[in-house]
């Protein structure tokens, strides 16, 4: 993974020495911020994070008067390390959808993706692939058993599609 360009990130931090609890809230901005090969000029989103009674919980909010697109999630971890929660939705003003969803623990994977209307060309750019890819994209991806031997299943259907510049369907 590449990344770089500026994030800055302003926010709140509470601690109760008591019990141990730690709340932070959060704006993150983005300026120019590149992963891989995709450009997120201006972005912005809330991030809220806890930690009470030892259970871990990141959630991701859309920023007010952001119209271009829609962002929420929340991850969630127990005391043990295992990934409760993964519940993360990102809409944009193309229609294009992203779900992800499941759990992750050391011995038991549940995940899966599923995006609609995703333009191909942004797929290879957030894979960092160097391939001339065109078209719209469906995808499901599914995730599931031991993580060091996990049971994958993906289904794509791709729209007005092309690849090296030749037409498909």
């Amino acid at each position: 993974v590449e990344l770089y360009g500026k994030v800055k990130l302003n926010g709140k931090y509470k601690y109760d020495a008591k019990v141990g609890n730690v709340a932070v809230n959060s704006l993150v901005e983005t300026d120019n911020l590149w992963l891989n090969q995709h450009n997120y000029v201006s972005a912005k989103a809330k991030l809220k994070y806890e930690l009470i009674n030892k259970i871990q919980t990141l959630t991701i909010m859309n920023f007010p008067g952001m119209k271009s697109y829609n962002i929420s999630g929340k991850i969630k971890v127990n005391p043990t390390g295992k990934i409760d929660t993964i519940d993360f939705n990102y809409k944009d003003n193309k229609k294009t959808t992203v779900k992800i969803k499941g759990s992750l623990s050391t011995n038991d994977v549940n995940i899966s993706v599923e995006g609609t209307d995703f333009d191909a060309q942004l797929l290879t750019s957030l894979a960092n692939l160097n391939i001339p890819l065109d078209g719209s994209t469906d995808f499901i991806l599914l995730m599931k058993g031991n993580p060091s031997n996990p049971y994958l299943t993906v289904t794509l259907n791709v729209e007005s599609g092309e690849v090296f510049y030749v037409p498909f369907t």
